[in-house]
């Protein structure tokens, strides 16, 4: 059976890192499939991921960071 609720990962009492994927994703115009090609997944885990359901592996994290213009700690929240 799957899980009924998230575990959202708030590293400073801002927004949760699946919101920080989010705004970044869409501050630089790119689409969930476009993100999930890039991290080599599917649009279905960026999706998890932005809705704090499933946290994304580091290398993904850092593709991410890359793909944002910001460093992994900033995506993180640190």
């Amino acid at each position: 059976m799957p899980a009924t609720h998230s575990h959202k990962i708030i590293v400073d009492g801002g927004p949760s890192l699946g919101e920080r994927i989010r705004k970044h994703r869409l501050r630089k115009k790119l689409s969930i499939r476009q993100v999930a090609d890039a991290c080599g997944t599917t649009p279905q885990a960026v999706s998890q991921w932005e809705y704090d359901a499933v946290v994304p592996q580091l290398g993904k994290l850092r593709v991410m960071a890359d793909m944002f213009g910001v460093s992994s700690r900033a995506l993180i929240g640190f």
